[in-house]
């Protein structure tokens, strides 16, 4: 199959979304905040309608909404931790309600149906290169940045205490998961990105258990 050009495109783009995806997972499922994927991709639904709406690509409103999304949650959480879990449902439930409005007013319902269960023969170049980018950033970011996020998992007030700089490496892992998952929903598709991030994740940590 890999003589086919799309295919090549497709095994590339995967193998890559197969390790940055499970990086943000690590960081996810140690902090208790997993169900944030699932709202995450949620949200990136209603971004591609609204890039389908205005005539931009999708993947570009995928990524904007996905982003306004992950860091509306994670204001919650800072200035009202105890509605955490709550801003995350409300934030998925608000994404996947706008995504269903936008797509019987987006023209073309196929080309959002594949951002919902994913699309290995949509992969053009752009992709690539922008996956190969975002991959080279989550992997740097996960090398760079170990220390902080493992003290911000395990406690975020003793790490800040401690000289982390605690805001500034939310914030890149905020945004570094929210274009992960964005550009994950076109591939997987929205239904399975949450799957590819917390399965492998739980799995290791099962056999280190």
């Amino acid at each position: 199959m890999l003589e086919f050009e799309f295919m090549r495109r497709t095994l590339m783009v995967g193998l890559m979304l197969g390790i940055s995806i499970p990086l943000i997972g690590v960081v996810m499922v140690n902090r208790r905040t997993a169900m944030m994927g699932d709202a995450l991709s949620h949200t990136a639904l209603a971004g591609v309608g609204l890039g389908l709406i205005a005539g931009f690509n999708p993947v570009a409103g995928a990524i904007l909404v996905a982003v306004a999304g992950a860091f509306l949650i994670e204001t919650i959480r800072k200035y009202a931790p105890q509605y955490g879990d709550l801003a995350t449902a409300v934030t998925m439930a608000a994404g996947l309600g706008l995504a269903v409005i936008l797509s019987d007013l987006a023209p073309g319902g196929r080309s959002f149906e594949s951002y919902l269960f994913g699309s290995i023969s949509s992969v053009m170049w752009s992709d690539l290169i922008l996956t190969a980018v975002v991959f080279v950033l989550v992997v740097g970011a996960s090398i760079v940045l170990y220390g902080s996020l493992l003290d911000m998992s395990v406690d975020p007030t003793l790490a800040r205490l401690s000289g982390t700089r605690v805001g500034m490496s939310n914030a890149i892992f905020t945004a570094l998961a929210a274009v992960t998952v964005a550009l994950g929903s076109k591939i997987i598709g929205a239904l399975l990105v949450v799957s590819i991030m917390v399965l492998p994740v739980a799995s290791g940590a099962a056999g280190f258990a």
